[in-house]
């Protein structure tokens, strides 16, 4: 992961774009993410890259 921004105002994002998916995947086999979970996260980065 990369630490971007101010201190106390970090955002962070993964160095590796392969990683993202991999995590989201064993997030769901886990059961610590369901669908809803999935769905908030891949609309932010899509308002993200819209720059909304």
């Amino acid at each position: 992961m990369q630490r971007l921004g101010r201190p106390h105002q970090h955002r962070f994002r993964f160095s590796n774009p392969l990683m993202q998916p991999y995590v989201l995947m064993r997030g769901l086999e886990s059961g610590l993410l369901d669908m809803k979970d999935v769905a908030v996260f891949t609309t932010g980065l899509r308002q993200e890259a819209e720059g909304s």
